[in-house]
């Protein structure tokens, strides 16, 4: 037998013994005998039906029947099962003891009685603690749902999750096709902003005329202030000053400032978030450009160390000697290399040919020339030194589709001034073209 049956039954029962009763009491007898006799014999002709008893089986079946009804009951009125057992668990202890439940499941307006046809508290309590320990904790009585928090994914796996979910956000953006969400798309679109623009304003025109002659009239028919302001201006919250000539409550100079203040709130509180996320954004990128440089610094910086020691001792070794930007000629430590003791032997360090430093920099000779001619525009025509205000106006020109900031431009004349050796060069500020091509050729600038 299912319960649905043993409840049928029952209510079947109920319905015949109450038309039992209301066929006795419609039926007035002349004698108490009378009445008695016909009463024994319409009960006698009705016969009722016992249900027979359930089995443990039937019980058990039933009793899981309750709690699922239970369940949904207490989740629908809380919302959550983590807000229904917190209802129940006042004291945040995380178990619900007899007559805590009791209380919080009639507090939560659940006609338990009627669904499970118990009497007391206790028996219902008996069927959700199923340790029999005496409380009743969140997995006993919700054990589908766990109760613990979303562990918070890792970086790399919420960056997966992101590529998936995004792919055609990103396919946009590699080919260009991606745009300001606050920005018109197309043509059309910018047209219809413009029509939606024109539209509001033109109602906005309208509903104020509208208002102006509206309380025209109204004052016209001796209407107060107070009452045209409830007529006209019905988004208005309603005063509560004193009261006017016509009974109405008129609008303070404090209820004025307060609505101002809500309304400038409404404008303001947005600007003032866009303001900050765009000074988070602007501290980002200061310490993301920090760990940038740090890590040149740490990758790249002694790669440049060592090639500028190798190339100070192919010079003073006297390989690739000549002019800066002529490539000929001898300087004046080449007679004392080819022998000549009369040639004075100056300590300046030996100024070598573009092509060695093409051949150094693993660039073309094309490209060595290029740059030296831009060099040279910058740099001072006596010296051919350039200095640090020409060294960023040469980054600007030699990578003309990248920003160069104040900081990334002081970071990276600092490497170069570092490789200088200590020269007058280097005393006065001043760097060469040699330095200035071999940090060039792996700088970051250029990549």
């Amino acid at each position: 037998m299912t319960l649905k049956e043993y409840f049928d039954e029952i209510d079947m029962k109920k319905t015949l013994q109450s038309e039992a009763s209301q066929t006795s009491n419609v039926s007035m007898p002349e004698k108490k005998s009378t009445s008695t006799a016909k009463r024994s014999m319409n009960m006698s002709s009705i016969s009722f039906h016992r249900p027979r008893p359930l089995s443990d089986e039937e019980l058990l079946a039933n009793h899981d029947l309750f709690r699922e009804v239970i369940r949904r009951d207490l989740i629908d009125k809380g919302g959550s099962a983590k807000v229904a057992f917190k209802r129940l668990d006042l004291n945040g202890s995380g178990n619900v003891s007899c007559q805590d439940f009791g209380d919080g499941v009639k507090r939560a307006g659940i006609n338990w009685e009627e669904i499970t046809h118990m009497t007391r508290p206790r028996e219902l309590f008996k069927l959700f603690d199923l340790d029999k320990d005496g409380v009743i904790t969140f997995q006993e009585l919700f054990p589908d749902t766990s109760d613990k928090e979303p562990e918070r994914v890792s970086t790399p796996e919420f960056w997966n999750r992101w590529v998936r979910r995004n792919k055609d956000l990103q396919m946009a953006a590699n080919t260009g096709a991606r745009e300001a969400v606050w920005q018109p798309k197309g043509p059309d679109a910018e047209l219809e902003l413009l029509f939606s623009t024109s539209e509001s304003h033109e109602k906005a025109g309208d509903q104020k005329k509208w208002m102006a002659a509206t309380i025209r009239r109204l004052k016209n028919r001796g209407k107060s202030d107070a009452r045209c302001r409830e007529i006209v201006a019905g988004h208005l919250p309603r005063g509560t000053g004193p009261k006017d000539r016509e009974d109405v409550q008129t609008f303070s100079a404090q209820e004025v400032k307060v609505c101002r203040k809500t309304y400038n709130d409404q404008v303001n509180d947005p600007v003032r978030n866009i303001q900050k996320v765009v000074y988070d954004m602007r501290e980002q990128r200061r310490v993301l450009h920090d760990f940038r440089q740090k890590l040149w610094s740490v990758t790249m910086e002694p790669v440049m160390r060592q090639q500028m020691e190798n190339d100070r001792k192919t010079a003073a070794a006297g390989v690739g000697l000549g002019g800066l930007g002529l490539g000929g000629g001898a300087g004046p430590a080449a007679g004392a290399a080819a022998g000549n003791p009369k040639e004075p032997v100056e300590t300046e360090p030996v100024k070598r040919s573009l092509k060695s430093i093409a051949q150094e920099c693993n660039m073309e000779n094309a490209v060595i020339e290029d740059i030296c001619k831009d060099y040279l525009n910058y740099a001072d025509k006596s010296s051919e030194a350039l200095a640090k205000r020409g060294f960023g106006k040469l980054l600007q020109q030699l990578c003309p589709n990248r920003t160069i900031s104040d900081s990334d431009s002081e970071h990276w004349w600092e490497q170069v001034i570092k490789t200088m050796p200590p020269d007058d060069l280097k005393a006065r500020g001043l760097i060469d073209f040699e330095r200035f091509a071999v940090w060039f050729s792996t700088s970051e600038a250029r990549a």
